[in-house]
């Protein structure tokens, strides 16, 4: 589990990236000023597992074989990933399928909430008509 925290104007992102289960899950959390040290360490402390449990959707990690690799170009890499600013594709890939889901499961139960509604309205007005035949 990694958390970045990062400048992506206009404001202050925490980016947190999770490989579990041979998938990347990520997962956002906007700060808006720059956070100081101790409002980091109160959201790791409270907040971080609400964001954790928000990551429900994931992107299946690309596995290389292992094979030797020079010590001198894992340097570079490492150096690479560090100078690294910003949000990866692979993160942002796992952000949208996560909103999607998120998207689609709103789309449901507002749709079941409409139909609700109109059968509760239908309802009233068979009940109405009824009445109106009764002559009450």
């Amino acid at each position: 589990m990694r958390l970045t925290i990062l400048f992506d104007p206009p404001y202050w992102i925490g980016l947190l990236e999770d490989e579990r289960d041979g998938r990347l899950y990520a997962a956002r959390h906007i700060f808006g000023a720059e956070p100081s040290d101790p409002e980091v360490y109160d959201f790791v402390l409270h907040h971080l597992s609400e964001l954790c449990q928000q990551m429900q959707v994931g992107l299946p990690i690309e596995t290389r074989d292992t094979k030797h690799v020079n010590p001198k170009r894992v340097q570079r890499d490492i150096r690479r990933e560090l100078r690294q600013v910003g949000i990866t594709t692979r993160s942002q890939e796992a952000m949208r399928l996560q909103y999607e889901a998120n998207k689609r499961e709103r789309q449901l139960q507002s749709r079941a909430q409409r139909e609700a509604e109109r059968a509760h309205r239908r309802a009233a007005a068979r009940e109405k008509a009824k009445a109106r035949h009764k002559g009450h």
